[in-house]
């Protein structure tokens, strides 16, 4: 596996092909879950993770959103001064 990975071949499950957006319209324009889910392909439970993410603001990152730091300089000593 750290060869193939090593020569860029996927591993693991293909990403799924789907228009998140549209699966959220259609849900929220009044589709029935398991009508949507047979539509797109997907499962019902999917459906409403998708739905959740989309009222909650979250695009689908799993990753914690980013901290910045008000202010960093760096002096030539190679030292860290915070501006805080």
């Amino acid at each position: 596996m750290r060869r193939a990975a090593l020569d860029g071949v996927r591993i693991g499950r293909t990403p799924m092909n789907l228009d998140r957006a549209a699966v959220v319209r259609d849900r929220i324009g009044g589709m029935t879950l398991t009508a949507v889910a047979k539509k797109w392909g997907i499962s019902r439970s999917l459906v409403c993770k998708l739905v959740k993410r989309s009222q909650g603001g979250d695009e689908g990152s799993v990753l914690p959103p980013s901290t910045s730091v008000d202010s960093v300089e760096v002096t030539r000593s190679g030292s860290v001064e915070l501006g805080w």
